[in-house]
């Protein structure tokens, strides 16, 4: 028997903004990292998918989900029983109920006194420094994991990168950046060369899916090893549906932005399902023309060494030259035919789209109905029950795909 060759798998992590929808996402990691010793060569992210990344690259602690817990644990916020059910989530989305003093560094006391001419209601400052408490920035920039988060850059109006290789580093102001939703946090300044590079929106503004970063990123990985098989995990915070209609302001705007991310987070997908199947489909022509080329010319020849032989002598032509035989001359334009073909399709491929490598998806879809304000309830239940919901999707939907654990 000869020796079994084991297939070496890569795997990217994208992780997808939704507020407090990000510990549904750190559940859904808890179910990926289940399948056997996994270990990601990619983690890009957005949002609050930009923290779960820099907790997962560059938490304090070794085990990455040890980091997740802790950090989501420490979003819960306390009961306040003589709070409305209501004003309790909307202050907990506000910042949990020190959002109750005015005073306190989360509000921009601008708003209250000029809020026409005010960019922002609240401050990300604190937010960040409790996240700074289990982030140690040295081991996320010098991690063999590959990390990048991204934002959107305001002037220019495009999705920016931040990564920790290449001599870049991803620190506070990068995930701040990433973060930073237009309308309740202020823009974040990073320093660049130019004015136009510098400030800076959440991510999620351009693309709440950072998959092609990711894919970029797996492909840099030996690219010209072809035993390798390379996986893109997503993970979709926003459930498709709901069997609640929005009844005040809140709950439109957040059902609004669950239907839109939903929707786009599902056309990516589709996307580079598609990408694959065009990859393969001209990969297949390709051998397939290949093939008939090089028969046909042995067919050619083939003919000719048979009909030379018993036309020997009776075919010459005036200057001695033996005339070709009508059927492999037919053959031989048929050849020329798909040779010009083959022309056209070595054009083709030095294009950059069919230069990329397949690559398989699995996406993680959030199967649950959920209230409407889920996405900004960071109330004890509410966190518990989103971290479960997450484990649950992402063991079904890992249950019927084959392993993706890294192959040592």
């Amino acid at each position: 028997m000869g020796e079994v060759v084991k297939i070496k798998k890569k795997v990217a992590l994208v992780l997808t903004g939704g507020g407090v929808l990000g510990a549904y996402e750190y559940g859904a990691i808890k179910a990926i990292y289940e399948q056997g010793d996994f270990i990601p060569e990619v983690v890009t992210g957005v949002s609050a998918g930009a923290i779960n990344t820099a907790l997962l690259v560059g938490g304090r602690d070794e085990d990455p989900l040890v980091n997740l817990d802790q950090y989501w644990n420490s979003m819960i916020n306390l009961r306040a029983p003589f709070i409305p059910a209501v004003a309790r989530k909307v202050l907990s989305f506000m910042g949990g109920y020190k959002a109750l003093n005015f005073c306190s560094p989360w509000f921009n006391p601008l708003f209250f006194l000029f809020p026409l001419n005010s960019t922002h209601l609240f401050n990300i400052s604190p937010l960040n420094r409790g996240l700074n408490n289990f982030l140690d920035y040295e081991k996320l920039n010098n991690s063999p994991i590959s990390a990048v988060i991204t934002a959107t850059n305001i002037l220019k109006g495009v999705e920016s990168e931040f990564k920790n290789w290449g001599g870049e580093r991803i620190d506070a102001p990068q995930i701040e950046a990433s973060g930073a939703v237009p309308g309740l946090f202020p823009h974040i300044e990073i320093p660049d060369t130019t004015e136009r590079n510098r400030h800076f929106w959440d991510g999620g503004v351009v693309s709440n899916t950072p998959m092609r970063c990711a894919i970029n990123r797996l492909e840099e990985l030996e690219p010209k090893n072809k035993e390798i098989e390379r996986y893109v995990i997503s993970i979709n915070l926003f459930p498709q549906e709901t069997t609640i209609l929005p009844s005040n302001m809140m709950e439109v705007i957040n059902r609004t932005s669950e239907i839109i991310a939903n929707r786009k987070s599902k056309t990516d997908h589709k996307n580079s399902q598609t990408f694959n199947g065009v990859i393969k489909l001209f990969s297949d022509l390709r051998s397939a023309t290949d093939e008939l080329v090089e028969n046909a010319n042995s067919l050619i020849t083939s003919i000719q060494e048979e009909q030379s032989i018993e036309q020997e002598g009776q075919m010459s032509t005036k200057k001695g030259q033996k005339k070709k035989p009508p059927f492999s001359s037919q053959i031989e334009e048929l050849v020329e035919k798909i040779q010009n073909r083959e022309k056209t399709l070595d054009k083709l491929y030095k294009h950059k789209f069919l230069k990329h490598q397949l690559i398989t998806p699995i996406q993680i879809t959030n199967s649950q109905t959920m209230p409407l304000e889920s996405s900004m309830d960071f109330s004890k239940s509410n966190i518990l029950d989103l971290i479960n919901c997450g484990y649950l999707d992402g063991k079904t939907t890992l249950n019927n795909i084959l392993e993706i654990s890294k192959e040592k």
